[in-house]
């Protein structure tokens, strides 16, 4: 024994103790045993048995899922019905707005559509054509101004002031919207003398009609439509007019006379009914008599003695308005009572001028109907 060594026997270890007991049969049972046969058939039918449960499981799991599928199908289906409802509807209404927007008591180009006549859809883009007034000139043009010479004593200069003097106050009488829609006619009332002008305010608003069936009423000295019975049609109003100049002798006073022949074309339709539109012709005849009536110095003062036609509207017109008779919708246009043509002058250049200073008067024709 080598020096230094205990001759006491070593202390077991944990290997040396487990291989003892082994070899002695005190070790227990072995932690990793071959099952039996018994335990194997056990074991078998169990394994069975989930894989029954498992394939019921699956089953049921493979029928949600179908379930589900043919909900998300009929859900896909019922959604495209709906779509394709909506869209429908909508192309059905859209049809049904159509309909309704050009349909019967609706309007297209200015006229109803149930009312296949032209010439009552509403007035084309030019209210003149086919008439005379087509080739006139547009509102204060048509007024024409001859070269001014010398009438007698009154010079060319003078001459030249009456005729501008004179289509101003034509301008005003018969071409201010103002005063053509109703309103007060004061661009006619400035151009006044101060006596003339003191006549026409004081009778402006009268009513009724002389003997002779003319108006009391100042207001037929200018065209003015009644309040609510007419609507210019566009901007266009077409004039044709005349002017000529001579003497003649009033009360020992020589007086310069500027002779006029105006026709006026108004395009006018009721107000809102395009359908109904009409033309109305202002036939305006008679003279301006220039003179010294207020001042016995400086330029020469107008008095207006003219008289004013118009066609187709009512008469006689007691209240001084012009009062529009529109054609019923579908009717032709009426010739007019006395068959004249209301694109015609009644008269130009008087051959003879009055003695005395007449009032200014107004006219009515029904002639030329709806013009």
């Amino acid at each position: 024994m080598p020096e230094g060594m205990s001759d006491q026997t070593p202390a077991e270890d944990d290997i040396d103790r487990q291989l003892r007991e082994l070899t002695e049969g005190r070790a227990g049972s072995a932690r990793y045993s071959e099952p039996s046969a018994a335990q194997r058939a056990k074991a078998a039918e169990q394994a069975r048995k989930q894989a029954k449960a498992r394939a019921r499981e699956a089953g049921r799991r493979d029928r949600r899922m179908a379930r589900r599928s043919g909900g998300r199908r009929r859900a896909t289906q019922a959604l495209s019905w709906t779509i394709a409802i909506v869209v429908l509807a909508a192309a059905v209404g859209l049809l049904s707005w159509r309909h309704h927007a050009l349909g019967i008591g609706s309007t297209a180009a200015g006229g109803t559509v149930s009312n296949l006549n032209p010439a009552t859809a509403g007035p084309p883009a030019d209210p003149f054509a086919g008439t005379p007034a087509d080739q006139w000139a547009d509102g204060a043009a048509g007024i024409l101004i001859p070269a001014a010479k010398p009438v007698g004593p009154f010079s060319a200069a003078q001459v030249a002031a009456a005729y501008t003097a004179t289509k101003r106050l034509l301008i005003a009488e018969t071409l201010d919207k103002q005063t053509l829609e109703g309103g007060a006619p004061t661009a006619f009332i400035d151009l006044l003398t101060p006596s003339a002008r003191s006549q026409f305010l004081s009778g402006l608003n009268v009513r009724g009609a002389y003997p002779t069936g003319q108006s009391r009423s100042s207001r037929s000295y200018v065209e003015s439509f009644a309040p609510g019975t007419a609507q210019l049609i566009g901007s266009v109003i077409k004039v044709k007019g005349s002017m000529s100049a001579q003497t003649y002798r009033q009360s020992g006073m020589l007086v310069l006379a500027i002779n006029v022949s105006d026709l006026v074309t108004y395009p006018i339709e009721r107000p809102g009914q395009p359908g109904t539109w009409m033309r109305v012709v202002a036939d305006v005849y008679g003279f301006f008599a220039f003179a010294h009536w207020d001042n016995q110095s400086g330029s020469l003062q107008p008095w207006e003695q003219t008289i004013v036609a118009n066609s187709g509207v009512q008469c006689p017109m007691t209240d001084g308005w012009v009062h529009p008779v529109y054609p019923s919708l579908g009717a032709v246009p009426a010739s007019g009572s006395d068959g004249g043509n209301p694109y015609t002058p009644i008269s130009v250049a008087p051959s003879a001028l009055p003695t005395a200073v007449p009032t200014k008067s107004s006219a009515c024709s029904v002639s030329g109907g709806s013009t």
